[in-house]
């Protein structure tokens, strides 16, 4: 399968886009699948003795739809987030 093409913009628009596209409700309703990117993995700078993860975010058929970088501390308790990008209509939104 091919890539799709990609667009960049601004981390807000990303935002909109989660918001607009209930990305975390339907991670919450098993409608979206969260797996992390082990191998890239790495401490956290924000949070000592947490780790800094990148998630990606696939619907039931395996299509990546979507990627967050979490960062947890060292409890496991998610302390910070960001969008990275979000398939929509084929075209992936992702940051400069």
């Amino acid at each position: 399968m091919s890539r799709p093409p990609t667009q960049k913009v601004m981390p807000q628009e990303i935002e909109s886009l989660y918001k607009e596209h209930n990305i975390w409700e339907r991670i919450e309703e098993s409608e979206l699948t969260s797996e992390p990117v082990v191998e890239k993995d790495a401490p956290a700078r924000i949070a000592p003795g947490g780790l800094s993860r990148i998630l990606k975010h696939a619907d039931l058929d395996g299509r990546h739809i979507a990627t967050t970088h979490i960062i947890l501390d060292a409890n496991g308790l998610t302390v910070h987030h960001d969008s990275k990008d979000i398939l929509v209509d084929g075209i992936r939104y992702t940051r400069p």
